[in-house]
């Protein structure tokens, strides 16, 4: 099962220089307060298009007939989920590629997920012409009436990822599989804290069942199957993804799985390090023709998350030089390019970074702070104050008890601040990291008091595993690390 990860890749080939982009042929405008205004001086909507590499496509054919209705009765507008995470997460929830319609304060009218290419030209027409005859008809609607709100609760959490448990082939949910590794890390966490066997059980089949999978792979584990055996992956890889299953790999009590941690280790460290820019690379993708693009945009969150992983999984591998050495060259590097004297953290190395999102800042002080624990540079240490400064300053608002999602002004004025935007995706929900960040800092109080405070339209499940394993161990008395 995991020696198989070990095998040399036969299939390997010289890396794809770059990505295609079949939507280039659209004048696509960035997202920001000048589009929006853009679009109010013009009177058309604001055609927003999430998509990113591997992952679009909708407006390359119809001989350029939806590119002409972008452009002529919208302003459009794209982004890459992965450089604006903040802006996918309220307009495309369930994945790319995706269309939303917006009116010029940036209010959602319409929304098409993993719409067919087929089709766009239709939507665009309509809308277009439901809007010349009957602007009503494109009105926001009102919001919902109020709901009752749930607490989060551990328990809650747990007997969701029970029920969702897939006792055939592991994993959970369905009709996409993908490894998860929060759900797994606060199960363990529950076998550990409430001495329950089939916590451990679930865990441990589910990581049985990615590591026999075509998932597993000797570049890597990839992002997710589109069938629940975990027979059709997709061809894509995250370094989140790769940091997440290191650290829940390396915390299982099984033997193949202590020595799939240490395979995976010796992955990110001969793969996914770029030796020469002194920093991981933390997105992949496999062409149809075999080879394989890494994008050379670094992500700042996915590095932290890799640097965590190493520093916190070496000892146990007995590895502990190579990932001090990995992580303090890649921490290095996030302090020159991505950390500003104030302690904002850049989204990513490009021209047009989002900064000061809550998940980067909260991870820059965990992972700072580990690598100052490691190193003992005070560098290391002043960065993690600073960037746990700055999202107090920036972010904590007193009334609400929570951390905003992103700084203002970061949207279009329909935007409210959000604070519960704290559902697991590919990295641990923000608001988790913000209480584990505050328990390092010694703010046991503060941190309680998010846990405590944040409410929830419908009863806690899996999405907020991280948020529940903070939970269970601070309510056990055991202050995360």
């Amino acid at each position: 099962m995991v020696t198989g990860a070990c095998a040399p890749d036969s299939a390997r080939a010289p890396e794809l220089a770059t990505w295609p982009d079949p939507d280039s042929t659209v004048a696509w405008q960035s997202w920001g307060h000048a589009a929006f205004d853009s679009a109010r001086s013009r009177d058309v909507p604001v055609l927003l298009y999430v998509s990113g590499p591997g992952c679009g496509g909708l407006f390359a054919g119809d001989e350029g007939v939806a590119a002409w209705n972008a452009e002529t009765r919208f302003l459009p507008v794209r982004i890459d989920p992965e450089r604006q995470p903040h802006v996918a997460r309220r307009y495309a929830p369930a994945g790319c590629p995706s269309i939303s319609v917006l009116d010029s304060s940036g209010r959602e009218v319409v929304r098409a997920t993993d719409i067919p290419a087929d089709n766009v030209t239709r939507l665009l027409t309509r809308i277009h012409h439901h809007r010349r005859q009957d602007p009503s008809r494109l009105r926001v609607p009102p919001p919902p009436a109020a709901v009752r709100r749930h607490r989060l609760s551990a328990a809650s959490v747990h007997a969701a990822v029970v029920s969702d448990y897939d006792e055939r082939f592991g994993g959970f949910g369905g009709p996409h599989k993908f490894p998860e590794p929060q759900v797994i890390a606060f199960l363990q966490a529950w076998e550990g804290r409430r001495a329950e066997p089939e916590a451990g059980r679930m865990a441990r089949r589910s990581l049985d069942a990615l590591l026999a999978s075509p998932l597993w792979m000797p570049r890597g584990v990839l992002s997710y199957s589109h069938t629940p055996d975990w027979t059709t992956p997709r061809r894509e890889m995250s370094g989140a993804a790769q940091a997440g299953l290191l650290r829940v790999l390396a915390a299982s009590d099984s033997s193949s799985h202590r020595k799939a941690a240490g395979t995976l280790f010796e992955i990110l460290r001969r793969d996914w390090y770029d030796e020469d820019r002194g920093v991981f690379r933390t997105r992949r993708l496999r062409a149809s023709d075999g080879r394989w693009w890494s994008d050379p945009t670094v992500y700042s969150g996915d590095n932290l998350l890799l640097i965590r992983a190493l520093l916190g999984t070496g000892a146990a591998l007995d590895r502990q030089a190579a990932a001090g050495e990995t992580a303090a060259a890649a921490g290095g590097f996030l302090l020159r390019e991505c950390l500003d004297a104030d302690g904002r953290v850049r989204r990513d190395d490009g021209p047009e970074a989002a900064a000061g999102l809550l998940s980067d800042q909260m991870l820059a002080s965990l992972a700072f702070g580990d690598l100052a624990r490691h190193s003992g540079r005070g560098d290391f240490a002043d960065a993690a104050r600073k960037a746990l400064g700055w999202a107090d300053r920036h972010l904590w608002d007193e009334t609400a008890g929570a951390y905003a999602d992103a700084p203002d002004p970061a949207a279009p004025e329909a935007w409210p601040r959000r604070y519960a935007l704290d559902d697991d995706g590919r990295r641990p929900a923000g608001q988790a990291l913000a209480v584990e960040a505050l328990l390092a800092a010694g703010e046991a109080d503060r941190a309680r008091r998010i846990l405590e405070g944040l409410r929830y339209p419908v009863p806690p499940a899996r999405p907020q595993a991280s948020m529940a394993t903070q939970l269970l161990r601070l309510e056990d008395g055991a202050e995360p690390r």
